[in-house]
């Protein structure tokens, strides 16, 4: 099922996210779900957010009115909102923000991701970077000199080396330029340094699902 859909929850304190997520599981507010849902949502928690992912802004606006019925039900305080995720700027944004279709729409939110990637690195640390894999431990040492002798700042470890990067378009950049080097390597690839932003976003906990009773 496609999850580009949440409903989000926050809490005044993480004891009403868990009595939140108690009644979305009561039968009762499955049943009601499961009569306008025809597949199991995937709830999940952290701290006092809890989210609902969705398929489609039909299915979100149902369950947010759940969502909004176990608060009341239980008297807890909490605000609900309904965002959509948009893949190329990798955020949840207003729902009637619509997702980017020309090439400057889609431009401008590559650029929103790059500035926020930037950001994100000058106060956290680099958070992309670029492995070569080497055939061998002295392969990677002599790999590892030759980039420090460019001015550059790689860490070795055995027979890897990893080069630091601000954005994912500044460590593509460097790994097209590496790969025309000739630095023997079996592989070159770019990674995020944190945790991949869809998982981060979408924190599957064993919290299971709701509408299926």
């Amino acid at each position: 099922m496609s999850d580009d859909w949440r409903v989000h929850a926050e809490l005044e304190s993480e004891i009403g996210a868990g009595h939140l997520l108690k009644g979305m599981h009561e039968r009762e507010i499955a049943s009601e779900l499961h009569d306008h849902l025809d597949s199991r949502l995937p709830v999940t928690a952290e701290g006092k957010h809890v989210f609902v992912y969705t398929a489609d802004r039909a299915q979100a606006e149902t369950a947010a009115a759940v969502v909004a019925e176990v608060l009341d039900h239980h008297d807890l305080h909490g605000v609900v909102l309904i965002a959509q995720w948009h893949p190329v700027e990798e955020a949840w944004k207003d729902p009637d923000e619509p997702l980017p279709l020309t090439p400057e729409q889609q431009a401008a939110e590559h650029a929103a991701l790059e500035e926020r990637e930037a950001r994100e690195s000058a106060e956290r640390g680099a958070q992309w970077e670029v492995r070569i894999d080497l055939a061998s431990h002295a392969d990677a040492l002599a790999v590892a000199d030759r980039l420090e002798g460019e001015g550059l700042a790689p860490l070795r470890r055995w027979k890897h080396v990893f080069l630091s990067v601000a954005t994912e378009d500044d460590a593509n950049a460097l790994a097209d330029r590496l790969r025309g080097d000739s630095l023997g390597a079996e592989n070159i690839v770019v990674e995020g340094t944190a945790a991949d932003a869809w998982r981060a976003t979408h924190p599957y906990a064993v919290l299971g699902g709701i509408a299926d009773a």
